[in-house]
């Protein structure tokens, strides 16, 4: 009977530490491994690290294992239809079991049975219980006993990929950075100068060290001439640890404003990071940088020691290398502007839509006009553009309304950007279904409350996901006098969709604004 007592123990404590095993391994996952945002996590959700039902398992465990059998029998047919019953999350970006991850879990694993064997041999049972609980600490320790090999691993890759570059001499590099705007004139970049050059581009999102590795050491060819790299940081050294790997030729710096506060801990340290890319470029290139951004004009100013050439509406510091643009024209089809370049003006038109994208085009096509793409190439490539997936994507969906698909912006003008383009539809109602936007530090309230002051000047419904996050815009809607009963507020973006379906008709257009990882679900 003891041997079918402990049998029946062991499948509980195992079953309950594979599960929190898995799903904290995947917030560190969400997290870049990082110790110090993961603790940031675990503060904002210390309600999931002791959740009540797992409390009421380790105290019913603990009566069982000092009554009778059949206490724990029934205990077991309980927790078992409770975990089929349970409502099961979506995950919208699971766990990747990358080498890494197998890594951890592994070692996670046998540190888990060097513990219940222990906890056997010195007959205690209730420590074995106890084990189901430690599932931070043992993960965290798996993380430390196999941080030397990671940073050999890295190491080997890192100059394996270096080698990889100094074998392409001729190769030109082009980094592009910033605060938001950088991938889509990632893409918009290669899409031009693909006219004109074997080009290759960093994929998705892949603005990390490890992500430019990937590229290189997966997709880098001698018959490529030139290869653009998006360069993301949060925190100060991470765009200077990619330059010292790649060396750019050319760098675009697209804007610079209060994101990842959280890590960076103000605007000006942002501008120091974002102007790494500038200081690897110095004179050896060009930096094209947004003339119209007022911390891009502050990072100029601080270093100055760069050949600098800007874009956008302004003339920024009556600079003679300047693109400027003008005769700016939006509509629900896309953009009409000019472009004045070496003297001389150049319409373009483009199905992309927001005024932003208008900024993102003229830093790419300076870039690709200095590097004498011809003009109808450049014009013709322009012309073709397609939204980058979830970046003000247009979608019409069954039931004969749209979809503006941003989810994947998160900062204050691309979103006032998206809010300006949803006001250019006339036929149906405006809504908007956000979560808000996350590592504002200090700027969170205010900006927070100024969207949804501008949220109310453009939508008929609004739709919030998660109470806590979103409790900012509400200030900003009730400041405007926002009728109450048109904001509806979710648990989960899922839930967000049923309430779309409920309230939609045809010709209602609805913006996605934002849509975050599974780390900041409330």
């Amino acid at each position: 009977m003891k041997n079918i007592e402990l049998i029946l123990i062991v499948v509980l404590v195992t079953a309950c530490f594979v599960n929190r095993s898995l799903y904290y391994t995947h917030m560190f996952q969400l997290n870049s491994y990082r110790y110090e945002r993961f603790f940031r996590f675990l503060k904002a959700n210390r309600e999931k690290i002791w959740p009540p039902s797992q409390l009421v398992y380790i105290i019913g465990l603990w009566i069982s294992v000092n009554r009778q059998i059949y206490v724990l029998i029934i205990l077991l047919l309980a927790i078992g239809f409770m975990y089929l019953m349970r409502k099961k999350e979506k995950k919208k970006k699971p766990l990747v079991y990358t080498a890494r991850v197998r890594r951890l879990l592994c070692l996670h694993i046998v540190l888990f049975v060097v513990g219940i064997g222990t906890s056997y041999v010195i007959g205690d049972v209730f420590f074995s219980v106890l084990f189901a609980f430690l599932s931070i600490p043992i993960m965290l320790l798996a993380n430390i006993v196999l941080t030397p090999w990671e940073k050999i691993q890295k190491k080997y890759y890192y100059n394996d990929a270096k080698k990889c570059l100094e074998d392409h001499p001729t190769l030109k590099i082009i980094g592009v950075t910033g605060s938001y705007g950088k991938t889509s004139t990632k893409f918009i970049l290669e899409k031009i100068l693909s006219k004109t050059f074997n080009t290759l581009v960093t994929p998705q999102s892949y603005n990390t060290p490890l992500g430019v590795i990937i590229t290189i050491r997966q997709q880098l060819r001698r018959t490529h001439e030139i290869f653009i790299v998006e360069m993301g940081a949060k925190q100060k050294g991470d765009i200077d640890e990619i330059c010292q790997l790649v060396h750019p030729l050319h760098g675009i710096i697209t804007a610079v404003g209060p994101q990842h506060l959280e890590t960076f801990g103000d605007v000006e340290t942002v501008i120091d990071t974002k102007f790494e890319l500038a200081q690897h470029v110095g004179k050896k290139g060009f930096c094209y940088v947004n003339g119209d951004d007022n911390n891009v004009k502050k990072g100029m100013e601080r270093y100055s020691d760069v050949h600098y050439v800007t874009y956008g509406q302004d003339d920024a510091f009556g600079m003679a290398r300047h693109v400027q643009a003008s005769n700016i024209h939006q509509s629900v089809n896309g953009l009409e502007f000019t472009l004045h370049i070496h003297g001389k003006d150049y319409p373009f038109s483009t199905k992309l839509l927001g005024a932003h994208n208008m900024q993102n085009i003229a830093g790419a096509v300076a870039i690709a006009f200095d590097l004498d793409v011809p003009y109808e190439k450049i014009r013709g490539a322009v012309q073709e553009l397609k939204p980058v997936e979830h970046r003000l994507e247009l979608k019409m969906m069954q039931g004969g309304y749209y979809i503006l698909d941003d989810a994947f912006n998160s900062n204050a003008v691309g979103a006032k950007s998206a809010l300006d383009v949803l006001a250019q539809f006339k036929s149906g109602r405006r809504v908007i279904m956000t979560p808000g936007m996350i590592e504002l530090g200090a700027e969170d309230d205010p900006i927070h409350q100024n969207f949804g002051r501008q949220i109310a000047e453009v939508c008929d419904d609004v739709i919030l996901i998660g109470e806590k996050k979103t409790a900012s815009i509400v200030k900003g809607l009730q400041g405007k006098n926002y009728p109450m009963e048109h904001v509806h507020i979710c648990s989960s973006v899922y839930e967000g969709f049923n309430k779309i379906q409920e309230i939609i008709q045809p010709n209602d257009i609805v913006l996605i604004e934002n849509d975050l990882p599974d780390n900041f679900n409330e």
